[in-house]
């Protein structure tokens, strides 16, 4: 006999006697994949090289044993380990057989018995290893089968449970090893509920297979009742005695119930055939005829009892004097839709015809139901009802709402083709599967499900009508109207239940709509901002009202609708009319009256609907009593503007009258010796004027016709400079306290800075111009934090400079402090104020996004607070010392429709050195430029002048001489803007009244080019 082709691994300490033992190996035909003298390399070496046999050396030395390795190596592996020992003494052969060695050699060792036991250990591994394998497949086998597996010994004590059986029964492998096969597997007949014979004594008597008996029912652990079938066999050793029994079983209950369920179907579906008063007789297609394959009991009534003789036959040959007959049978199959019609057929047993009603039906796949049904004079009484009858017993295929008959369990024994078309499915695709798993929406999938078992058990009362949504096949709702009806088997046991359902989806919508479109009105009529009425156009009542018309009227809603609509108007018989003509109009004023009797004006929309049958009026009221006082405001404003007009009218001929005064002033005082009395009274002039030149220039600013550069400015010099002008204009009864520390800038328009200080001062001096006081003026830093204080949310975070001007005057009261803002209201006698000033400061401190607030006490006098922005700029350096003003000796063409103002124009210049011609006519200047254009350095010209204005003269003077510059003067034009100056070609413009100095720079300038 050839050895086996196989390794071995020798762990021996002794290096001669492993060498030896590797050469006797190698001679009997053994591989030897190495050699480890401890046991640590033992093991390391049996993990990596894996050989089919370990000879192992039990005594190693120091370090780890052979016993210690054997134990390690068999954890991880099945390799057969045989021991080598040079003692065979009891202690060590007890020790070595905790490591479960396939043999021992002792030493010293002849190379047959050696071999010998090495075969014998490579054999029973191998055999081990197949009956481990075996009872892995068969574990697995009997864990993954679908039904029950016990097994028991010869007495019926139970050795094992598969996973179903544990299941089924309700007990573990564990609980139920040893037990008696009775206690885990208590089987009872289920109809007597008698304890059936043990499996194990049927299997030894029959010394066989057995199947269990019919109707078996096990009783798990719990008490829960399992029907179930299949068989016991006996478990034989190798000389064919039975040692033990298997019981394989399965679960039969939904069989079962299906099969009784279908039972029960089929035997009402015949109870209904048979039961059917009409006439009924069932065709199936055979080739191009139809054989009559059954009939009911009406059907043999109404043929004296011939029906079933027929039975068998085909139609050709039963109704071969009826051709009629043969054709509605073939019209039905064919168009696969009902046939009725009417025929008089002979009664051949009392020789009488009676007329016939017929009706015909597919029953597919291959059949037709023809019913039929006597119609004489003494049942047309009774026909509508057989006939409605009739249609709901044809096995639900002409009904038009959806049929079917779910069994205990919630699955679908039947189901007409309305439902299946509302489903779209085929009825073979639904038969049979859970309605509610399949049918019913997830959300309340479970709910519907526990309600339905509970009605099924006989715990709850069947719900007869309800309304629930569906799922059909393309994943849409549907939501359908039940009608159901409980089914009963002959024990009077609930059986299942017959439900029809009206697919009213687009009803459900329509309704849904319907409310949504209610409830839309319900809340425009709720929430909108005008009152609304409901009124009956007949008794004049109040049917309803919103929530906006108990607020507007002071009622509430029941008192409302206890009135008539003509209560709640100052105008009752006009209301009477209106309401009464039943027509719809807009009446755009009528006054009404509130509970507390304010009499207010409204705007009407009235409109009528037609509501159950009654005209109803509805009205729409409007309180227009803002809209009144804004037409008062915007009367205001109207006037404000035609002011402003005004003031832009009169500012081009107002400024020619000031450059005038300003201007010859000037040029007396440089005449007048200085401190002479006329010099002074030549300087109050001046300082007149120019006080008029301001007050011109607020009227335009407040009439926003007035643009003004901004620059980064000091506020100190521009509130120190302010009050210089102040002081001198104050009677002595008031006293001046000023604190001006703010170490900000701003970037502003220097008018606009001095107007807000001098009318927040002139205001404060008039309050105290009767009895006198003090006018505090300061002016300190700001800053806003990002929770700024109540009243300042609106400020962004930063820093402001805050101006604050405080009078002990006579106070503001409160009914009027709230309109003090407003342009043109004052409380200050005729001639003694316009009216514009504070409305002025409001408009520049909101331009400047800043802020305006007075706090004042009635004879405590009054505190205006200005907040304006700053900037961390520096401000322009205060302008040096006067100098002597720049001159020249050019030729100059001064142009100006006033005289005066070119008298002045040419003196000024004159005085300056420069050589000057004037003229009051602009198309006379272009003439003298026409004929002499290189006689002239530089044309001054006005704006605006009759014939040819300064705009319109530029490009004609530049026809001429393209290069020669212009500077144009503007008192103030609507029609012309400093933009438009520039657009024309101007060089330069400068702002009527100008005094000498403003105009020596600027003509310097342009003739320099800068």
């Amino acid at each position: 006999m050839q050895p086996f082709s196989s390794t071995i691994l020798i762990v021996e300490d002794n290096l001669i006697v492993a060498e030896d033992l590797r050469n006797r190996l190698n001679r009997m035909g053994y591989g030897v994949v190495g050699t480890a003298k401890n046991g640590s390399l033992a093991i390391s070496m049996a993990r990596e090289k894996k050989p089919d046999l370990i000879l192992m050396d039990i005594q190693l030395g120091t370090g780890v044993s052979g016993i210690e390795a054997a134990k390690s190596i068999k954890a991880e592996s099945s390799i057969p380990i045989i021991f080598l020992t040079a003692y065979s003494d009891d202690e060590t052969i007890e020790q070595a057989k905790t490591a479960e060695p396939y043999g021992f050699v002792v030493k010293p060792f002849k190379e047959n018995d050696l071999r010998s036991i090495i075969e014998v250990a490579l054999y029973k591994q191998r055999a081990d290893s197949e009956i481990i394998e075996n009872r892995q497949w068969l574990e697995t086998t009997l864990e993954s089968i679908g039904d029950g597996v016990i097994t028991t010994d010869r007495s019926g004590r139970v050795l094992y449970l598969n996973p179903v059986a544990q299941e089924l029964t309700g007990w573990t492998i564990e609980e139920a090893h040893g037990k008696p096969l009775k206690n885990v597997f208590h089987i009872v007949d289920e109809d007597s509920g008698r304890e059936q014979e043990s499996v194990v004594d049927r299997v030894l008597h029959a010394n066989g297979i057995i199947g269990l008996v019919n109707h078996t029912e096990l009783i798990s652990r719990e008490g829960k009742k399992i029907s179930i079938a299949d068989s016991g066999a006996p478990i034989r050793d190798d000389n064919g005695e039975i040692v033990g029994v298997v019981i394989v079983f399965s679960d039969q209950t939904d069989r079962r119930e299906a099969h009784q369920a279908l039972e029960q179907n089929e035997k009402k579906l015949r109870q209904l055939f048979n039961s059917n008063p009409s006439a009924t007789f069932v065709w199936e297609r055979v080739e191009d005829d139809f054989k009559l394959v059954e009939v009911n009991a009406a059907a043999e009534k109404i043929t004296d009892g011939r029906a079933s003789t027929f039975i068998g036959m085909m139609a050709s040959d039963i109704y071969s004097d009826l051709p009629l007959m043969q054709q509605k049978l073939d019209e039905c199959y064919q168009s696969e839709t009902p046939i009725e019609f009417e025929h008089h057929y002979q009664n051949r047993n009392q020789r009488t015809y009676d007329w016939i009603q017929f009706k015909i039906a597919p029953a597919p796949p291959a059949r037709l139901l023809l019913y039929a049904d006597v119609i004489n004079e003494k049942k047309k009484a009774a026909l509508a009802l057989q006939e409605e009858q009739k249609r709901s017993q044809q096995y639900f295929e002409v009904a038009e709402v959806m049929m079917l008959v779910l069994d205990p369990k919630g699955s679908i024994a039947h189901i007409n083709p309305k439902g299946c078309q509302i489903l779209g499915f085929q009825e073979d695709e639904i038969v049979g599967s859970n309605w509610f798993d399949r049918f019913i929406p997830p959300t309340n999938r479970a709910q519907v499900k526990a309600v339905f078992q509970q009605v099924m058990s006989g715990d709850l009362k069947p719900v007869l009508h309800y309304v629930n949504p569906i799922i059909d096949k393309t994943g849409s709702l549907r939501t359908i109207e039940w009608h159901n009806s409980l089914l009963y088997d002959e024990q009077d046991n609930i059986s299942g239940v017959f439900s029809s359902g009206r697919d009213v989806t687009e009803t459900q919508q329509y309704h849904k709509a319907l409310e949504e479109s209610e409830a839309r009105y319900r809340a425009l009529f709720k929430s909108s901002s005008d009152a609304v009425f409901m009124i009956d156009p007949e008794s004049l009542d109040v049917l309803d009202a919103n929530d906006r018309a108990t607020q507007l009227y002071g009622y509430d809603h029941n008192t409302l609708l206890k009135m008539k609509v003509t209560e709640l108007s100052a105008e009752p018989t006009k209301t009477r009319e209106a309401v009464g003509s039943e027509r719809e109009t807009i009446i755009p004023l009528r006054y009404h009256r509130k509970a507390d009797k304010t009499v207010f004006p409204v705007e009407i929309t009235a409109s009528y609907v037609d509501l159950g049958g009654k005209r109803i009026n509805i009205s729409t009221i409007r309180d227009i009593s803002e809209i009144k006082e804004f037409q008062l405001k915007l009367q205001q404003a109207q006037k404000m503007e035609s002011i402003g007009n005004l003031a832009g009218g009169i500012a081009h001929d107002f400024n020619n009258i000031l450059s005038s005064i300003i201007g010859f002033s000037q040029l007396a005082m440089d005449n007048t010796e200085p401190g002479s009395s006329i010099k002074d009274d030549l300087q109050e002039i001046f300082q007149a004027s120019m006080r008029a030149k301001e007050l011109v220039n607020q009227i335009l600013t407040f009439a926003r016709k007035s643009d003004e550069e901004k620059v980064i400015l000091n506020i100190n010099d521009l509130a120190q400079e302010t009050l210089t002008f102040i002081r001198s204009s104050l009677p002595s009864s008031i006293k001046i306290d000023a604190d001006i520390s703010s170490t900000y800038s701003i970037l502003a328009s220097a008018s606009h800075i001095h107007q807000v200080i001098m009318n927040l001062c002139t205001n404060g001096a008039q309050a105290m111009e009767k009895d006198g006081g003090t006018l505090t003026i300061t002016v300190s830093n700001y800053t806003s934090n990002e929770t700024p204080p109540p009243g300042l949310e609106h400020l962004q975070p930063g820093k402001y400079i805050q101006i604050e001007v405080s009078d002990t005057g006579k106070g503001i009261p409160d009914t009027i402090i709230d309109s003090i803002f407003e342009p043109y209201y004052t409380t200050k006698d005729i001639g003694k104020g316009t009216g514009i000033g504070l409305s002025v400061i409001h408009g520049i401190v909101q331009e400047y996004n800043g802020d305006i607030s007075v706090v004042s006490k009635v004879g405590k006098g009054s505190t205006f607070r200005v907040l304006l922005p700053a900037t961390t700029d520096k401000a322009t350096s205060k302008p040096e010392k006067k100098k002597d003003l720049p001159g020249g000796s050019e030729r100059v063409l001064f142009v100006d429709d006033e005289a005066s103002v070119v008298k002045l124009g040419m003196r000024m210049l004159a005085k300056l050195g420069y050589q000057v011609d004037g003229e009051t006519s602009s198309l006379a200047a272009l003439e003298r430029f026409r004929q002499s254009p290189e006689r002239y350095d530089l044309v001054v010209s006005d704006v605006t002048m009759p014939e040819l204005t300064g705009i319109k003269l530029i490009p004609k003077l530049r026809e001429i001489r393209p290069e020669i510059p212009v500077i144009l003067c503007t008192g103030y034009s609507s029609q012309v803007s400093e933009q438009d100056g520039v657009l024309a070609g101007a060089n330069a413009i400068i702002a009527k009244p100008f005094v000498k100095d403003t105009l020596a720079k600027m003509v310097r300038t342009v003739l320099d080019g800068s």
